[in-house]
């Protein structure tokens, strides 16, 4: 009876293992949980809403961001050509006159080789003045030519 006793006992716990497997658990919750719960998942959404948006106006305020670094740049890389040719304009000044800087020398070479036209001078007004340069050349050349300095 003994081993009967047992297969029966084994029967009974393989059937009870086997229910527990194919039964639910009920929860029961409180209505006042689910209030609760209702509440936070509300609260919840609008700080995800809030949250949405600082996100969104911080994409906008990156973008922006962007496209000012991006015109800094452009305008770097043309001030760094600009400065290429100004620093090959004053490299260009082999000798420089004692006391003054590449670009003051640069400064008065351009100043002596443009002194046919007056400071606040319109062009028309230069081309004004260019025949009378042109005659004291000829003046200055002639005299040459007639001392025998040059020939013509």
């Amino acid at each position: 009876m003994n081993k009967r006793m047992r297969e029966i006992t084994k029967q009974i716990e393989d059937d009870i293992a086997y229910c527990k497997k194919k039964t639910f658990t009920i929860v029961v919750i409180d209505i006042d949980d689910i209030s609760y719960l209702f509440h936070q998942i509300k609260k919840l959404e609008g700080e995800n809403g809030r949250l949405t948006e600082q996100l969104r106006v911080w994409a906008i305020k990156a973008g922006y961001a962007q496209a000012k670094v991006h015109k800094l740049e452009a305008e770097i890389a043309h001030l760094r050509g600009e400065t290429d040719k100004y620093n090959e304009l004053i490299m260009e000044v082999s000798c420089k006159y004692p006391g003054e800087s590449r670009h003051e020398t640069a400064l008065r070479y351009i100043k002596n080789a443009e002194g046919i036209c007056q400071i606040g001078e319109s062009p028309d007004e230069e081309l004004k003045r260019i025949p009378g340069l042109v005659k004291n050349v000829r003046k200055r050349y002639d005299s040459l030519v007639k001392a025998g300095k040059i020939i013509p």
